[in-house]
């Protein structure tokens, strides 16, 4: 019965996304060009049809040559959507989707993000440069962790070498943080989870560690603030925190639940946010907390009753319904997680 209704709630955003490729705007690789492909490919698995093979082919394409165009050009607006990207051509290269040398593309890219992180000046940076820092620091990260990046090779050091510079770079923007607010929040958490993950792949763990211990100073800074905690703790912050510190050694993590601190309204954007919705679906598979399971459940089933209207005709719509699509596929079949195993934040 569930699962009848699941697939055809998949039906509804497959036709939503496939139509919001038939409007004016396309997603790019800053907006979730990899997302709705992923999310095509795990479909395609459970509902094969002809027009779906057809339609994932055309965006793998699509993506494809976007990702070629990057590697002359790269800037932080196409890397939003980078660890994406690279879980995507994980598996147009499974699937032998294109007949083509990703690997060449991907060696290219590589290099160019490799000088972006190298020339990062962080006494003159540009608006905008410290997210578009964390993004070039996420795509080395999935990278460096990735099938399509053969270990001991040059590109692998120097992958390694580039992580080592975003962890640093970190390290002095976490200094110059006074405290966590709305503007920040988003960017402080990305921070939090790449260095647990960089330190998890024994890249500086000492250093990783020392810096999270910081950005966790912070974090009790601003739960110790009640205007925060009436407003509700964001879900990006409770992940973040959970990923560092589980709950039985994290007194704020167990004040949260406790408290019912976490937000459990999502903000009217949140189906816009790919990675908001990826971060639901963690908290949803990723412990036996029935607090975390019953509150990212909550917020993903108030998700698909948004599922209406015209919202596939928004570039960030598509990212957000192939997000959504993916937590559903996963509760269909435990294999869709693995499209998570390559992503960062």
């Amino acid at each position: 019965m569930m699962r009848d209704l699941y697939i055809r709630k998949l039906e509804d955003i497959f036709n939503r996304i496939y139509l919001g490729y038939g409007s004016s705007v396309e997603p790019s690789l800053g907006f979730g060009g990899g997302g709705v492909l992923l999310f095509l490919l795990y479909y395609g698995k459970l509902c094969p049809s002809d027009l779906l093979m057809e339609f994932t082919y055309t965006v793998a394409e699509s993506t494809f040559k976007k990702c070629e165009d990057a590697r002359n050009s790269v800037k932080g607006a196409y890397f939003t959507g980078a660890a994406g990207t690279v879980a995507a051509f994980e598996n147009i290269t499974a699937n032998r989707l294109l007949d083509t040398d990703v690997h060449e593309v991907f060696r290219d890219v590589d290099q160019a993000v490799y000088q972006r992180i190298t020339n990062f000046d962080l006494q003159k940076p540009r608006p905008g440069a410290k997210d578009e820092l964390i993004e070039y620091g996420i795509y080395m990260q999935c990278r460096q962790n990735s099938r399509l990046a053969p270990r001991g090779t040059i590109n692998y050091l120097q992958k390694v070498a580039a992580l080592i510079s975003v962890v640093d770079y970190i390290g002095l923007l976490v200094d110059g943080t006074a405290n966590i607010n709305s503007k920040n929040i988003n960017r402080i958490c990305a921070y939090l989870i790449f260095l647990h993950r960089v330190s998890r792949q024994k890249v500086y763990p000492e250093i990783c560690a020392g810096i999270m211990q910081r950005i966790l100073g912070l974090v009790e800074r601003f739960l110790a603030d009640s205007r925060n905690l009436k407003r509700g703790i964001p879900t990006c912050l409770v992940y973040g925190i959970a990923a560092v510190q589980p709950r039985h050694t994290s007194p704020a993590l167990t004040g949260i639940i406790d408290a019912n601190l976490i937000n459990p309204n999502p903000a009217g954007g949140l189906l816009n946010n790919i990675v908001d919705i990826q971060q639901l679906n963690r908290l949803y598979w990723s412990t036996q907390e029935a607090d975390f399971r019953s509150n990212a459940a909550l917020q993903i089933a108030a998700l698909e009753d948004r599922v209406k209207g015209n919202l596939s005709r928004k570039e960030m719509g598509l990212a957000g319904l192939s997000g959504l699509g993916l937590c559903m596929l996963s509760y269909l079949d435990r294999e869709c997680l693995a499209w998570d195993s390559v992503l960062c934040v």
